[in-house]
């Protein structure tokens, strides 16, 4: 049986966010102006200044020693142990999650993104999947019940200790970013009986069957949380993440000491940072260079990111050399690509789509919403890196036309094995234009 939860949409470009000026500079060839300035997490009031340090404020927990969320309770614990133990690893619930906090939460988004992960889930897979929607806590779920059929509904209410955290972690962001901060609490905020939790923005569109992204929690070792790298190097010297997809292991965040006194350390501005615009991705990439045992690589191929705005110069951070799980529409103009391909994401709607790119937009042909230069620039890299975002149709695997899938996959491990530079780049691009 089928149910749903949702939590808070990245209606932005929940992107890249620089991390200093240093990093901005990078991107200014392919960022206008304004938007660099309103990525910046640091901004200057000044040349020379900056925002002074943040306030320190006291701890979160009493005398400043972290707490697990709860209290303990040894025999509550030992049956969900023995439960656990006894159920098969293929009949434990999925829950997936989608997030908006808005006074009109964006239902509609909500229910294509879901349609999309039952319609590539096996039979099996889709029997065990609860959809779960996250809304204000000044909304009244009854209101939003009828239009989100299946959805578990859970109002951001949070405990006092979790609303102190975020209040403190909330001062040290700005634009959205404070909205986006509730995801680093959600095990404070979900149901009792979930155990692990999949995140996603509903600008993705999953194009394998969800039991596959499932499993990764199997890889996680003692790692509380999965993300997948931003797909740009702005947030160097640091390792920067990406918040689209999450896979958040509830059970043990709400079991670790560490990770509730890691939050700690931000809410209180002993960490001595601003958050910044990003808010949940710029706190992860802060703990994940703090405590990297605490986090898992999701695989480059669940999150496949669309950051036009951005370029596609480096190779190194858009290439992925597995089959595409996860397409991520986060660049503004493009999001439409997100909802066309949640209604259709066959390999063959999304080769015409690419044939398409160079046409003028008209009242049929409405996707990207972007500059005719954009959908240029766009097409080589879709080729090039997203060719197989889609599901396979017939004999077409991907964006390139007809062929067998292992000639699919043979194709795509010779383009990674060439040599870098402009010249395979143009060769590479060319051929993609005129593949059939």
């Amino acid at each position: 049986m089928l149910s749903f939860t949702l939590l808070h949409t990245h209606l932005f470009c929940a992107c890249t966010m620089p991390l200093s000026f240093r990093a901005a500079r990078m991107a200014r060839k392919d960022l206008p102006p304004l938007l660099l300035l309103m990525f910046i997490a640091q901004p200057s009031s000044a040349k020379g200044t900056k925002r002074p340090p943040a306030e320190i404020i006291p701890s979160c927990f009493p005398d400043g020693v972290a707490q697990a969320v709860g209290a303990p309770d040894a025999a509550a614990e030992a049956a969900a142990a023995s439960a656990a133990s006894a159920a098969s690893a293929t009949s434990l619930p999925i829950d997936i999650a989608f997030y908006d906090t808005r006074m009109r939460p964006d239902a509609a988004s909500m229910i294509r993104a879901a349609s999309r992960i039952t319609s590539s889930a096996s039979n099996s897979t889709a029997a065990r999947v609860r959809f779960h929607a996250i809304i204000s806590k000044q909304l009244e779920p009854s209101l939003f019940q009828q239009s989100l059929p299946g959805f578990r509904l859970t109002k951001l209410v949070i405990p006092a200790r979790a609303q102190c955290l975020y209040d403190g972690m909330k001062r040290l962001s700005h634009g959205p970013g404070p909205q986006y901060l509730y995801k680093p609490l959600l095990h404070y905020i979900m149901p009792a009986d979930v155990r692990r939790l999949i995140l996603l923005d509903t600008d993705v569109v999953l194009v394998r069957d969800v039991a596959d992204l499932y499993h990764e929690f199997d890889q996680f070792g003692t790692a509380l949380l999965g993300i997948a790298r931003e797909q740009s190097r702005l947030m160097e010297p640091l390792t920067g993440t990406n918040g689209g997809v999450q896979l958040l292991d509830i059970q043990k965040m709400r079991a670790s000491a560490e990770y509730n006194g890691l939050l700690d350390k931000h809410a209180t501005g002993k960490d001595g940072r601003r958050i910044g615009y990003l808010g949940d991705q710029t706190l992860y990439t802060y703990l994940l260079a703090a405590r990297p045992d605490l986090f898992a690589w999701l695989p480059c191929e669940w999150n496949r990111q669309i950051s036009a705005h951005f370029g596609f110069h480096n190779a190194t951070v858009h290439e992925c050399p597995r089959r595409c799980g996860i397409l991520h529409a986060n660049f503004g103009p493009f999001k439409c690509i997100a909802w066309s391909m949640q209604a259709n994401p066959s390999c063959s709607e999304w080769k015409a789509f690419a044939e398409a790119l160079a046409e003028p937009l008209s009242a049929t042909h409405k996707c990207p919403k972007a500059q005719r230069s954009e959908r240029l620039k766009f097409k080589p890299a879709l080729y090039r890196f997203f060719a197989d975002c889609c599901t396979p149709d017939g004999l077409v695997f991907d964006a390139y036309g007809s062929r067998t899938l292992a000639e699919a996959e043979a194709q795509k491990a010779q383009a990674l094995l060439r040599p870098r530079g402009k010249k395979r780049t143009s060769k590479l691009f060319s051929r993609n234009n005129t593949s059939t």
